[in-house]
């Protein structure tokens, strides 16, 4: 009985998130162009480097959101990252050049043998 009373008290939590989320104006917007983000997967080996280059020579501004414990990434030029996979693992990172253009990245990084 007392599990039956938290799940149907963690239902009616999620269908209240759903009606503010429903009535909130931030999450019914639509997006601006500068606002989207394109995911793209990325598969290395450990200790492949593989370089990353902004489209049209932008800039970028910001990495974010990376494990640098799987993932060592480094600026080589204003428009070029590095990206090295230092353990086996996943995990994702968003990169802003200076439009404001947001791409995730989930970087997948494996050893020699899941090849």
């Amino acid at each position: 009985m007392v599990r039956r009373m938290v799940q149907f008290g963690s239902v009616a939590f999620l269908f209240s998130l759903a009606a503010v989320a429903a009535n909130d104006p931030q999450v019914n917007r639509e997006l601006k162009p500068a606002e989207r983000k394109t995911v793209t997967t990325v598969t290395l080996r450990k200790g492949e480097p593989r370089s990353l280059q902004t489209k049209n020579g932008l800039r970028f501004l910001r990495v974010a959101g990376f494990d640098p414990k799987v993932l060592d990434v480094r600026g080589v030029k204003a428009d070029v990252i590095a990206l090295t996979g230092q353990s086996v693992g996943r995990t994702h990172m968003i990169v802003t050049d200076e439009k404001d253009q947001r791409e995730e990245l989930i970087v997948v990084v494996e050893s020699d043998s899941e090849r």
